[in-house]
């Protein structure tokens, strides 16, 4: 191993063993806290509220699957890993890993799907933004992607390989399950980018709509749809943000799973596979940083998010004084 691979393995070592502690423990607490603030008082009623609450679910599998296990196989345990001498183990592990991922980029396009609707100037499509149908969306959702996620530990081998518990190159899953990380990987980012534009538009036709010229008639403004309430933009706002930061903390992980499939015959030689390897780490490390970091996107970008908060610890803390009185 050379100088440079050393230090960089050194570099992430400290890197699972120092910073992974704090963004597992501080993610965990702030993702639960996430869940206990959309789930409380008129963010609740808000069927936007809930798709937030489903990432946070989403967040926290990612921090125990990916998080975790880094920190526990990198940091603390030398690099050695249990899965790769238990199967059942390994597959549950990386069932795990995709689930969670998959399932917060649909939940951050759902958000998105759900802000461009209730922007729109369509009745129809406003009314659809409601629990009445969301609930099934959310049902669906995790179901669906609960089996769809099964073809892992059907694919992959069930005896222990020299790639582990990854399919063996040049195999029919090893092609289906690099299609299925690229189409995962960037699929997502181009259909937030889209819906971005989408609502950005209607917000826009929205401003003129509210502010029409002098020339439009009485029946004219009568058709004009309705004021959207106020915790609706704290909510665009939020999703606004967070697929901004989204972007920024997935940009390596995504666009390096695309390259090492587009560079995947290509020989390495000398220091390029240890630095594109601690490239690739850096994009988990940001990948996990971004599940704890939500709650101070949320609470920096939304008045409404703050209040509930502030609501809810009150609430917490009364209870916790009753029970104390009452022993």
């Amino acid at each position: 191993m050379s100088s440079t691979a050393v230090v960089l393995n050194n570099i992430y070592i400290g890197i699972t063993r120092y910073y992974f502690p704090v963004v597992f423990v501080s993610g965990l607490f702030t993702n639960v806290a996430n869940i206990l603030i959309f789930s409380y008082g008129r963010l609740r009623t808000n069927i936007c509220s809930w798709y937030f609450i489903c990432l946070s679910i989403s967040q926290i599998l990612s921090l125990f699957f990916n998080g975790l296990y880094r920190m526990i196989v990198i940091g603390w345990n030398n690099g050695y890993d249990y899965s790769q001498i238990s199967m059942d183990l390994c597959k549950f592990r990386i069932y795990g890993s995709v689930l969670s991922v998959a399932l917060s980029r649909h939940f951050l396009c759902l958000i998105l799907l759900d802000r461009w609707m209730i922007t729109s100037r369509s009745a129809s499509l406003r009314n659809k933004s409601s629990l009445k149908y969301g609930r099934w969306v959310i049902l669906f959702s995790f179901v669906f992607w609960m089996l769809f996620s099964l073809q892992v530990p059907i694919g992959n081998p069930s005896v222990t390989l020299s790639s582990g518990c990854m399919p063996p190159p040049g195999s029919t899953y090893a092609i289906f399950y690099t299609v299925y990380t690229i189409i995962i990987g960037i699929l997502p980012l181009f259909i937030m980018i889209l819906f971005v534009f989408l609502i950005m538009k209607n917000l826009q036709n929205r401003g003129r709509t509210i502010h029409p010229s002098a020339s439009l008639t009485q029946q004219t403004l009568n058709h004009l749809p309705a004021r959207q309430s106020r915790s609706d933009f704290q909510l665009i706002r939020l999703s606004l943000i967070q697929i901004l930061f989204f972007i920024i903390f997935n940009a390596i992980y995504s666009t390096f799973n695309l390259y090492f499939v587009v560079t995947s015959s290509v020989v390495r030689v000398g220091n390029r596979l240890p630095i594109e390897k601690f490239v690739i780490n850096i994009g988990y490390t940001l990948l996990i940083t971004y599940a704890a970091v939500t709650f101070a996107l949320y609470i920096l970008a939304s008045s409404i998010f703050r209040q509930q908060f502030k609501e809810c610890c009150k609430r917490i803390y009364q209870n916790v004084i009753r029970i104390i009185n009452n022993a």
